[in-house]
């Protein structure tokens, strides 16, 4: 697995990739942006989108936002459905090496994920649950092939 920046030759696959995980159908889509080809084509720019590669395929991206007090926000993420329940998302957002936040509308059923993957949870804040996740040393070998 290889961890690093998407650049501009990875945009036809990543947009696939997500236009593939990121649908209207999908509850945890709150905000028609997470939908926007030029929105990810200008994280991919400014080096706010991280992918996880075996080989030369996607299994996994999160487009993330560097805040000037050194943390991230996390904005959108997935993960292939065949590599699913690994933690591989937690170890991709590991790598970067910042505490990391994400939003979660505090109706969603979503909010499971951060709780099963150990984030902490913040507050609740405007109908959004803050959750934090600090970088860790997960390494690869703490995952199943």
């Amino acid at each position: 697995m290889n961890v690093r920046f998407a650049v501009v030759e990875d945009m036809k696959q990543l947009e696939s990739f997500f236009s593939k995980h990121i649908t209207r159908e999908n509850k945890a889509v709150y905000n028609e942006e997470f939908l926007c080809p030029l929105g990810l084509r200008t994280a991919v720019n400014r080096r706010s989108v991280v992918v996880m590669n075996i080989e030369d395929i996607i299994i996994a991206a999160a487009r993330i936002y560097l805040k000037k007090n050194s943390t991230i926000s996390l904005y959108q993420f997935a993960v292939e459905e065949q590599y699913r329940h690994k933690n591989l998302m937690k170890y991709l957002l590991s790598q970067i090496g910042y505490p990391i936040f994400s939003a979660c509308p505090s109706n969603l059923a979503f909010n499971n994920y951060y709780m099963d993957s150990k984030w902490s949870f913040v507050e609740t804040k405007k109908g959004m649950n803050i959750w934090k996740l600090e970088p860790d040393l997960l390494s690869e070998s703490t995952f199943p092939n």
